[in-house]
């Protein structure tokens, strides 16, 4: 019954469940010759199937497993004897195979990696060039997270000697190119904040003196102007000739109202939240 199952699976192409029957078979009555045969020559030709490396692997193996219990279990003929002398050689051609296989496939995946590995440092580099123009810190960011995207990808194991020194180098490109535009970008975002306070301590300068009395005489109207001017900045963030500006500004102001509000100022002065650069 199960030789006949295996014939109709062989017939209908269905090679995996004829070869779990063969195998079936072969390990209930391990001296047979014939299950034997029919066992490994399935085996032998399922490992020379279109599939996994792994998978042919795995076959060959129980093949020469089987062939060593048939050796253990057979009545030993010359007739044996020959049977297996031919399936030694088989299964060691059968491997000779696989390993050719192998080995043709890591060279073909390690020139594919080497080919993405150009292609990617390729990127790299053209990205350090931005980050050299880069003009805004959102601008700054967003490649910055682009290399990071492109370095996760690359596959270093594979990298060529070649490969590894311009992967060296650009690293270290990258590195004093970032540290060069974030001392630019911080300078450009300190003087863009400083003239934006100077603007706001103009503002202050000139509403105070066109309207003395209006904030003379009203601590609100004074306060409004102030915490929205004067003090929407931190002074540890302005440079020396905006803080020369702004303490014209303040003492101006100071000097002109009374003792009450004199107080008042240095009260708002270091209670107002500032503007963070």
């Amino acid at each position: 019954m199960d030789n006949i199952l295996f014939d109709e699976l062989i017939n209908s192409n269905d090679y995996v469940n004829a070869y779990t029957v063969a195998k079936n078979l072969y390990c209930r009555n391990l001296g047979l010759t014939d299950l034997f045969v029919k066992y490994a020559d399935l085996g032998l030709k399922m490992a020379s199937f279109d599939i996994t490396i792994e998978e042919r692997k795995r076959y060959l193996n129980e093949v020469s497993n089987a062939l060593s219990l048939f050796a253990e279990n057979v009545d030993v003929t010359r007739e044996v004897l020959n049977i297996l002398s031919e399936y030694e050689v088989k299964i060691h051609d059968a491997y000779e195979k696989i390993t050719l296989a192998e080995d043709e496939f890591i060279a073909s995946s390690k020139k594919l990696y080497e080919d993405d590995n150009t292609r990617l440092l390729t990127q790299l580099g053209k990205l350090n060039t931005a980050i050299n123009k880069a003009s805004s810190q959102k601008e700054f960011d967003k490649l910055l997270e682009q290399v990071n995207e492109l370095d996760a990808k690359m596959a270093k194991d594979f990298f060529t000697e070649e490969q590894e020194k311009t992967y060296k180098v650009l690293s270290q490109h990258f590195s004093e190119s970032l540290s060069s535009k974030m001392e630019d970008l911080h300078r450009s975002s300190l003087i863009e904040l400083n003239r934006e306070a100077a603007l706001k301590f103009k503002e202050a300068f000139d509403r105070f003196t066109s309207k003395k009395n209006n904030f003379k005489e009203s601590e609100s109207n004074l306060k409004s102007l102030l915490i929205t001017t004067l003090f929407a900045y931190d002074t540890r963030d302005l440079l020396n000739e905006t803080l020369v500006y702004y303490n014209h500004v303040y003492a101006m102001i100071f000097n002109e109202v009374n003792d009450d509000l004199k107080y008042k100022i240095t009260e708002w002065s270091l209670t107002t939240n500032r503007i963070k650069r």
